[in-house]
């Protein structure tokens, strides 16, 4: 072979060693020696652990990386000289002092006959992968213990509205008794009504269909609305609410309900972790351009594993023991997403176990500290009212006649339609002044029954009533000119106010 020809095969013969080390650097391999002392160390190990060369040769690679083994590196090395490879899940831990998983893939390879075989060790860093995997796997356990939760939490009241009906059917039941009845079937209903809403309100912010209704609002006047909710969740535990608010005014740019909500789902979370007869206290103070709402108790208190997770959707820790349900898990992350919402955070704190736990919302302060008055409206007496020919367009029948029997207690003429055909077949015989209408009918939605039936009485009210929101993006509720929009279910005095207006 003449010289040209070999200079030009040994160059080829360069570029190639050049283009395969290159392509050796893109993964993650060393090699190891029988003592399990590394030898040699390529440019991806010195990316992946943050060892150059120099510093990883000649150390043992287990204590270097501080490897963890899915098996003992014994059983590791006895597969490895059976079959000549063995592969594997290992831990490292990486010179920053970070943990990392990484799929290991071991080759026995025998150098020259009078040479010992070395190991080659591929490793592929999978740690995001399996935290995505047990983030899925949380989430899936999380779903379920919900759940489960919920079978128990819709339980629990509609047992005791159960025990209280058959109660009112027993015949000589004293007006006390019936009485009692008849609170425990309220209290229990308003505690299925708050379940529900917290259930649909975790889905409305989630597909961002919550618009708030924000204007000056005093901090007062969110701690009072937050303290007459918690108060009826305080009082059957004996809990003593103790409520403190500062003197001078605080003003806040923001949605008086939605910020009670909050506030007592934080005071219903201390009720639930804290055994009866505790003592749980309500805080609102200012420090600055931000208001702070306190809610502390004196309960089982929170492991310090739990607190970066209070507020993940499903989150919940154990209750005492003899607790009543602990909830949905829903309720911290509402806290979480009504407070973002106003441009405000959310914290959580705890010494430990046994001793109790707080919450801290903190708000911005509203630039203009002033408060427009406003209009208390009078109540309405339904006895004085103009009786009005009201059709009720509802496929459930237990909703639609027990309607029907408070509008005709009052003196209203109600008539009742399952569909949307037999809708428009009485609003043809029947000369109506309000149509109630569930969206979700077996034939014509809602919105078309409406439309139709305001090309006959154009002055018609016309309320909608849904299992769902109202989102302001569908243009539906618009074209059927609905007076109001209502998610089930509505409450008489609601609909009194309504017939008080026409």
């Amino acid at each position: 072979m003449d010289d040209k020809r070999l200079k030009a095969q040994q160059k080829h013969q360069t570029v190639e060693l050049r283009e395969q080390a290159e392509i050796l650097n893109h993964s993650n391999m060393f090699v190891l020696d029988p003592q399990a002392r590394i030898i040699m160390w390529n440019a991806g190990c010195e990316a992946l652990y943050g060892y150059t060369s120099i510093e990883a040769i000649g150390q043992n690679a287990d204590e270097l990386l501080h490897t963890q083994f899915p098996v003992s590196r014994a059983d590791a090395e006895r597969r490895l000289r059976e079959i000549g490879v063995w592969q594997g899940e290992l831990i490292h831990t990486v010179r920053s002092g970070a943990r990392i998983v990484v799929a290991s893939h071991w080759t026995l390879y025998q150098r020259e006959p009078n040479k010992p075989p070395v190991i080659l060790e591929v490793n592929n860093d999978i740690t995001a992968r399996r935290s995505a995997e047990d983030a899925l796997r949380e989430a899936d356990r999380n779903k379920d213990r919900f759940l489960l939760t919920l079978g128990h939490e819709l339980r629990n009241p509609l047992g005791a509205i159960v025990s209280s009906v058959t109660l009112l059917r027993m015949p000589n039941v004293s007006g006390e008794v019936s009485t009692k009845a008849l609170d425990i079937i309220e209290r229990q209903l308003k505690n299925l009504v708050r379940l529900v809403d917290d259930l649909l309100d975790v889905e409305r912010l989630t597909r961002g269909r919550i618009i708030l209704k924000k204007e000056p609002t005093e901090i007062s006047a969110v701690i009072n609305a937050a303290s007459e909710i918690s108060q009826a969740l305080c009082d059957p535990q004996g809990h003593k609410l103790i409520v403190e608010v500062p003197k001078e005014r605080i003003i806040l740019d923001g949605d008086l309900a939605r910020l009670g909500q909050a506030v007592s789902n934080l005071v219903h979370n201390a009720c639930k972790y804290s055994p009866p007869g505790s003592r749980v206290e309500l805080k609102a103070e200012c420090e600055g351009n931000e208001a702070r709402i306190r809610v502390r108790d004196y309960g089982m208190g929170i492991p310090p594993e739990m607190i970066p997770k209070l507020f993940d959707m499903y989150a919940q820790r154990k209750t005492f023991a003899g607790a009543d349900a602990q909830g949905f898990g829903i309720g911290l992350a509402l806290v979480r997403q009504l407070v973002e919402l106003h441009g405000g955070s959310v914290s959580g704190h705890s010494e430990g176990m046994g001793k109790g736990s707080e919450f801290v919302i903190r708000l911005p302060v509203a630039s203009e500290q002033s408060i427009p008055p406003k209009s208390t409206p009078s109540p309405v007496d339904s006895a004085k009212l103009p009786k009005r020919k009201i059709l009720i367009i509802e496929d459930d029948r237990d909703a639609s006649e027990a309607m029907a029997a408070l509008l005709e207690t009052d003196g209203h003429k109600p008539r009742i339609a399952t569909d949307g055909a037999a809708a428009l077949a009485l609003a043809e015989q029947f000369r109506l002044e309000v149509a109630i209408i569930d969206i979700g009918l077996p034939d014509l939605d809602g919105y078309e029954v409406a439309a139709r039936i305001r090309e006959i009485y154009p002055k018609i009210v016309l309320v909608a009533l849904s299992g769902w929101p109202n989102n302001p993006r569908d243009d539906r509720d618009k074209k059927a000119k609905f007076n109001h929009y209502f998610v089930k279910p509505l409450e008489y005095e609601q609909l009194t106010r309504i017939l008080s207006e026409i």
